[in-house]
């Protein structure tokens, strides 16, 4: 069983200059990460550069209001035109059918996606989703930020990543960026402009000073530098160790 910590991010339309500052300090400290992508943009396009530590996937949004198309296959097709070189997916609120995973690998060459949350459970590990001749690698994750957030159990320290089995991370650049641990605080900016508008100006009042996402973010990146690390298509070859 592999036992690894991997770095994800769900970018939901975060401005560049969050991306920037995330991304700066994973290339900095030599840490590799996944990022599921929603929209173009300046900032995606230099992350799309750095591949030695950034792995682009897709993040479809088909919940009700998207931009992303209407029906699962009309947002696939938006997304992945976005992300041509895209094989790993995680959908914009965990949204999934049996019938949308099939279709992403069948007919959008999606071959890895990591929808199931299993908050910090152990022993977690891959599986592969097989109808036909049709096959799909499915990687659960450990940990989200959004949901810690409004968790009220949940400990602002390190999470217990030493144990057996996968912890795939899920962050998003504006909780890192703002440090953040009041969920209500995100939805009450969200109100006042969309995300794609809010600046360092805008958000400076609400960037918490004590332990929060972004400190938890910092302290995982500090712990991994140095250390071989995997994007999430790395766990379709040889780095899955049985």
């Amino acid at each position: 069983m592999l036992n690894e910590v991997l770095i994800t991010f769900d970018i939901d339309w975060s401005p560049d200059w969050m991306i920037d500052e995330v991304s700066e300090l994973l290339a900095t400290s030599g840490v590799k990460s996944t990022w599921f992508v929603t929209h173009a943009s300046p900032g995606i396009e230099r992350i799309r550069q750095c591949t030695d530590f950034f792995e682009l996937g897709i993040h479809p949004n088909c919940l009700p209001g998207t931009q992303h198309g209407s029906g699962d296959r009309e947002v696939l097709k938006h997304v992945k035109e976005i992300v041509p070189e895209a094989v790993s997916m995680r959908s914009h609120g965990l949204y999934q059918t049996s019938a949308f995973l099939l279709a992403a690998a069948r007919d959008f060459g999606i071959r890895v996606e990591s929808n199931c949350l299993f908050p910090g459970a152990s022993g977690l590990a891959v599986t592969d989703l097989r109808v036909d001749d049709v096959v799909i690698r499915r990687v659960p994750f450990y940990w989200a930020d959004d949901l810690a957030m409004r968790d009220p159990n949940t400990v602002w320290g390190n999470p217990a990543c030493d144990g057996p089995g996968l912890k795939v991370l899920a962050f998003h650049p504006f909780h890192v960026v703002m440090n953040a641990r009041d969920y209500r605080i995100y939805e009450m900016l969200k109100r006042e402009r969309p995300l794609s508008q809010w600046t360092p100006d805008f958000v400076a009042p609400y960037r918490s000073s004590g332990a929060g996402v972004g400190t938890f973010f910092e302290s995982q990146v500090a712990a991994l530098a140095g250390k071989p690390t995997l994007f999430i298509k790395d766990l379709l070859g040889p780095a899955w160790n049985k």
